[in-house]
């Protein structure tokens, strides 16, 4: 009871119920199944639900469940890359350039045969690489062809 409880009588001599918690979502993606952290919104307030980027980019409600299923079966590339939108630039080059997950990452791009995954450089000699958004949008650009379902080779060619 709160201080200024006991200087309000109550309407009526009965306890108030408590009305019924409203089922909460919590943090994931509101597509049914998808493991993925729900970020994105087209509403705003109590009631909005929220869908990973993957999702966001599926126009037609019928595609929900084989993207869904296409995530679960690409869950290490789609980790990645979300692994690498969220880190920060120390963290990703270091403090002397060979101390970041930097050269970490894209020799696993080069092991799995994905070397146009990897960070490209904008002057190698200076030690100067591509933006980081424009890698991380060639990332999710290919996550999102990959559970789309497009041709490997047709991947390949847009990202050359």
């Amino acid at each position: 009871m709160s201080n200024i409880d006991k200087y309000i009588k109550p309407f009526t001599g009965k306890k108030r119920q408590q009305e019924p918690e409203e089922e909460k979502h919590g943090l994931g993606c509101s597509a049914y199944g998808c493991t993925r952290i729900g970020s994105v919104s087209n509403s705003a307030g109590h009631d909005a639900k929220y869908v990973c980027w993957i999702h966001d980019l599926v126009k037609d409600p019928m595609d929900v469940q084989r993207i869904t299923a296409a995530i679960n079966e690409n869950t290490g590339l789609i980790n990645i890359i979300d692994r690498v939108t969220r880190m920060s630039m120390l963290e990703l080059e270091g403090a002397d350039r060979e101390a970041g997950k930097q050269n970490e990452i894209d020799a696993y791009f080069r092991a799995k045969g994905l070397p146009e995954l990897a960070r490209r450089w904008k002057d190698e000699a200076a030690g100067k690489r591509e933006p980081k958004i424009y890698w991380v949008m060639r990332l999710r650009n290919y996550g999102w062809w990959v559970v789309n379902g497009c041709k490997p080779e047709e991947r390949k060619r847009v990202l050359a």
